[in-house]
């Protein structure tokens, strides 16, 4: 790759040398070597010397394999939000609902892996779009993040409720008869009602 020089910095004193660079944006961004070249009064030269490497990371990390578990939640039931970082990061990410409640990292990461909780308290919005989660990372080099989820998380705190009047037909019914309950229901159910005649 093309050869960048370093600037002696005005800290250097005696025999102890600091140089810098300021990362311009354009370098490659992959593990580049750092080589050191020493010549004396006398003109003896070292030949190139290893001074280690720096990586260059110019993109912020990125977000895979999102899942939401546990919406749509009702009061006191806990939702969860799984995602992988895409490299390392330099912190836990901070990990909100779109309403400004936090989330809870749950364990330590694994291979990049985060889950984070949240327990319902009754007062997260139940709209019907659904409650933003919004994930703020930074990388280890300093790119940061926020993103938001494509998913939403959803709050229901309203139990299901009969719209309108209950039809029974017929309302009078001998041995062999056939009666049918109609009815309608606020919104959509988890399973089918239990209906039953006492």
């Amino acid at each position: 790759g093309q050869d960048r020089p370093l600037t002696r910095d005005a800290s250097s004193a005696g025999t102890k040398y600091v140089y810098a660079y300021t990362a311009a944006g354009d370098e490659p961004q992959v593990e580049s070597p750092i080589t050191i070249t020493l010549t004396d009064k006398s003109g003896n030269r070292s030949g190139n010397i290893s001074g280690k490497s720096v990586t260059f990371d110019f993109n912020p990390p990125a977000l895979s394999d999102v899942t939401i578990a546990g919406s749509p939640a009702k009061k006191d039931a806990t939702v969860s939000v799984t995602f992988r970082a895409g490299e390392t990061l330099a912190d836990d990410p901070v990990v909100t609902l779109g309403s400004g409640a936090g989330l809870s990292l749950v364990g330590a990461p694994v291979d990049g892996r985060y889950t984070y909780a949240h327990v319902a308290n009754g007062d997260e919005p139940q709209d019907a779009a659904g409650v933003a989660v919004v994930v703020s990372l930074a990388d280890a080099a300093g790119n940061a993040a926020k993103v938001t989820l494509e998913s939403t998380v959803h709050f229901d705190f309203i139990a299901p409720a009969i719209t309108g009047a209950v039809k029974v037909e017929p309302p009078v019914a001998t041995a062999g008869t056939s009666v049918t309950v109609v009815f309608s229901v606020s919104e959509p159910l988890d399973t089918d009602p239990a209906v039953t005649v006492d």
